[in-house]
Order: structure tokens, then C-alpha cells, then sequence
């Protein structure tokens, strides 16, 4: 790394200058990521699948002196950024920046700005999440909580993941590296029958699967699973289906463990099954050294058991700096010592906490209160599901109309029983007043991070 960062500083980067990298997982990604921390410099990763528009957007509002980059667009970065570098032919960082001399470290302090993360931009346009040193550390109590107390010995880590989000460069790959435990690269398209290859050649024991991912590879299993070393998984991204946590188990032989956490501020509740059990239903109890408490609209905490918006201790390692750039959106998430999830949630007597969903999403069916994430997880209980995204048209009757976008599994057709299956499934599950009225059947959009976008989705197919 002191060579890269010596390369880096021949090209003029100091303390406080971004460098951005658009790099698929492996050696390269992580060599620029470190080498600019040790010069004290700010390092903005980029997902590798993005679009040049995307990548010239981060660049211009993070002021990134240098890219790095791979990919056949490289060239039309060029009037993006001061020094536009690409890997060479067989994948390696050129030479301007490996035949330097080592740099020397430089003196950081825990509040130093060290990453940007940013945002999806699914509630305008993405925001550059600025971290400082302390979240490298910060990370370690919920890394060690959600893989069941890691590591052991003969520990290997893996997600399938880009490494440019918080979730996993931030949640498995620097910690498992400070932890001296080797993580396995995989870079490429992704694919469900890569990450049954990916167990079975490499001896992966802990694994960070999104549950978008999860999902995907439970409803389409294959005939003769093949052998692995797997100890447990984590999971995050989206609620758990009712379920779920056995049918990961027939699959893959182990507990699943989920995580809750933003970019924001990154895993502040977990499960760990080596700790306690969760309810179904439950994301986990809040990771070690946080604090979260449940708020109501003043900002006050609601006894347990009472819904309303998580919060987390804005003094927390892991909680952002603030945005880049951006101090009035700063201040609308860091009040009064919290820093504000917009997620509606519950904290029971026992610790747990349940997700209800974003805060202003909710429905409001025959003057009954329905979350739309709600809807969405018995939905996903059906095989038929591989993904689904629920929104609310006007209705003069019901005043909202719930409407389920239904991206069907490999092998399932729509038909009119399929509709009436999910509606009672809806009925017998949560409430009669909340099924879907109207089920539509089709590809859903995503964000940059490949969640589902809510509001692409009612744009596209709403009827009013």
C-alpha cells in the first residue's frame, strides 16, 4: 500500500483530497482504498457496473482528484477528473502508481473524513455519506455479532456484493481483513449457480448474502446442493419473509442472521444466533456499544412495544460525519444527538427491534393503517415471488388502494388463480382490509444499489 499511496501523492493527492475508484472486487479496489487513507485522503468507491453519467455525477460533487477505473467507457471519463488511470491488460494498477517510493503514513484522528459512500438517490439525488476513521474500528462489535461471535482460526469471508457499499466493504471485508482472515474475491457478473460454486470451491465459512440474493437462490434451489463449509450467514437489505430463516437452513444447512443498518449509519441491531434467539419477525437486539431507541415525533423515546422512527446515538463510530457537501440535509438526519433512520420501527421488552417500514410510506385502507413493506414480506412467503414492490393508488372508497408489482420466479405463469392465491394469502395473513386490489405481474425497477425503486414503480405502473 505505501507504494500506491506514494503513486497517489505524485500525482499531487494530500490530506483531505478524494480519490475515486470504479473497481470490481479483488486487490486493486482495496490497494487504492487503503493507499488513500494512509495519505489521510478521502476515498470515494464507485460501483463497477456504473454508467459514466452516474460515475461523472460522484465525481463532480466529491471534487475526486483521481479515478481509478476498469471498463471499455474509460475514456469518456476523461474530462471528469484531473487523472483518469485504468488497470492495465491483465488487470493490475499501472506503474505510475506501483513503482513509486512508499509514502508515509500520515496522522489521523478518529473524526478525519476517510470514506464517501453514496446514497441510491431513491428521494432525489444521491448523497455523498461522508465517514470518518473511527467507523474502521466502529464496525468491529456489529461484524463480530452478526457472524456469531467471528472469528475463528480458519475463518474465510465472502459476499458477492460490489466492494464500494457500506454494507460490504464496511461490514465484511475491512473487518474480516483486520481480523487477519482471508476474503475471497470474486469479480464478475453475478449469478445464483456462481455463489453455489463460489461455497463449494473456496471454503467460505461466513458469507454476506443480500436477501434480495437469499431470496433468489431459496425459490430456485439446485437439484444436488454441492457441499460447503459454511458456519452461518448474514443477511440485510430488505426484511425476512415469515419463514425464511428455515428455508435458508434446508438449503444451505445454516442460521441465518439478519442486520439492520443504513449507510448512515451501518448495522446498529443484529441477530446472532451463538447469542440468543430472535423472534420471527425480528431484526436482532441492538450490536454492543450502540445505542437506539425508538422516538416518536418529538424526538422522545416511546415505551417498549409503541411503533415509531428508529434512532441511533449520532456519536456513534459508525454514524456518518454528515453529508458531503451538504450541511442543511446534515442537519435534517443529525438532531439532538440522534441520527434519524426515517424507518418506522419497535423496540419490544425483550430488546428485539421490528421494521415497519419507511416513515410517510404508509397506507391508509377503509380508514385502517397498512405499511407497505407489510404487504410485501406475506407476499414474499408465496413461491411464486421472487420479488415484489407494494404502492397505494387513490381510491373513493377505500381512500388508498394497495397495488402489488410481482416479478415472478423461474417457471411460475400469471394467471387469475395466482392473483386469487396471493390476495388470501394477504387476507389470512395480516388483515382482510389489506390484500392488494390490484396485482400486476412484471419486471420491477432498481436503483443503483439494485434494491427495488418504490417510486420508479408507482411512476410506472399506477392507473391514477
Amino acid at each position: 500500500m505505501g507504494r500506491v499511496a506514494g503513486g497517489l501523492a505524485g500525482l499531487g493527492v494530500e490530506r483531505g483530497d478524494r480519490v475515486a475508484a470504479r473497481l470490481d472486487q479483488g486487490v486493486p479496489s482495496l490497494a487504492v482504498l487503503l493507499a488513500t487513507l494512509r495519505l489521510g485522503g478521502i476515498a470515494v468507491p464507485i460501483p463497477p457496473a456504473f454508467a459514466t453519467d452516474a460515475v461523472a455525477y460522484r465525481l463532480e460533487d466529491s471534487g475526486a482528484r483521481v479515478l481509478v477505473a476498469e471498463g471499455d467507457d474509460i475514456a469518456d471519463l476523461a474530462d471528469a477528473v484531473g487523472h483518469l488511470l485504468a488497470l492495465n491488460a491483465v488487470g493490475e494498477l499501472p506503474s505510475v502508481l506501483t513503482s513509486a517510493a512508499p509514502a508515509a503514513p500520515a496522522a489521523t484522528s478518529p473524526d478525519d473524513p476517510a470514506l464517501i459512500f453514496y446514497t441510491s438517490g431513491s428521494t432525489g439525488p444521491p448523497k455523498g455519506v461522508l465517514h470518518g476513521h473511527r467507523v474502521l474500528l466502529g464496525h468491529l462489535p456489529g461484524f463480530q455479532i452478526m457472524f456469531d461471535l467471528a472469528p475463528d482460526e480458519d475463518d474465510v469471508y465472502w459476499t458477492p456484493s460490489v466492494w464500494a457499499w457500506q454494507g460490504s466493504l464496511g461490514d465484511l471485508v475491512l473487518p474480516a481483513l483486520y481480523f487477519g482472515c482471508p476474503v475471497v474475491a470474486t469479480p464478475g457478473r453475478y449469478s445464483d449457480d456462481r455463489v453455489h460454486a463460489t461455497l463449494a470451491a473456496t471454503g467460505i465459512t461466513r458469507a454476506f448474502l443480500a436477501t434480495a440474493v437469499l431470496r433468489r437462490l431459496v425459490l430456485d434451489p439446485p437439484t444436488d446442493p454441492p457441499a460447503h463449509r459454511l458456519r452461518v450467514i448474514c443477511t440485510g437489505g430488505d426484511p425476512l419473509p415469515p419463514g425464511f430463516g428455515e428455508r435458508v437452513a434446508d438449503l444451505f444447512g445454516v442460521g441465518v442472521n439478519d442486520d439492520y443498518g443504513l449507510t448512515e449509519t451501518s448495522h446498529i441491531a443484529a441477530g446472532c444466533n451463538a447469542l440468543y434467539s430472535t423472534p420471527e419477525g425480528a431484526i436482532g437486539r441492538q450490536v454492543p456499544g450502540r445505542r437506539v431507541a425508538v422516538l416518536d415525533a418529538d424526538l422522545r423515546p416511546v415505551p417498549p412495544g409503541e411503533e415509531g422512527q428508529i434512532a441511533s446515538s449520532a456519536e456513534d463510530p459508525i454514524t456518518m460525519l454528515g453529508y458531503w457537501g451538504r450541511p442543511e440535509a446534515t442537519a435534517e438526519r443529525l438532531v439532538d444527538g440522534w441520527c434519524l433512520t426515517g424507518d418506522r420501527g419497535v423496540l419490544d421488552e425483550a430488546g428485539y427491534l421490528w421494521y415497519r417500514g419507511r416513515m410517510g410510506q404508509a397506507m391508509k385502507v377503509s380508514g385502517q393503517v397498512v405499511g407497505p413493506e407489510e404487504v410485501e414480506a406475506i407476499l414474499r412467503a408465496h413461491p411464486c415471488v421472487a420479488e415484489v414492490c407494494v404502492f397505494s393508488e387513490p381510491d373513493e372508497v377505500l381512500g388508498d388502494r394497495p397495488v402489488a408489482v410481482i416479478e415472478l420466479g423461474r417457471g411460475w405463469e400469471e394467471s387469475a388463480l395466482l392473483v386469487g392465491q396471493l390476495r388470501r394469502l394477504a387476507r389470512d395473513h395480516l388483515a382482510r382490509f389489506a390484500y392488494p386490489r390490484r396485482v400486476v405481474f412484471d419486471d420491477l425497477p432498481r436503483n443503483s444499489s439494485g434494491k427495488v425503486d418504490r417510486a420508479a414503480t408507482r411512476e410506472r405502473f399506477a392507473e391514477v
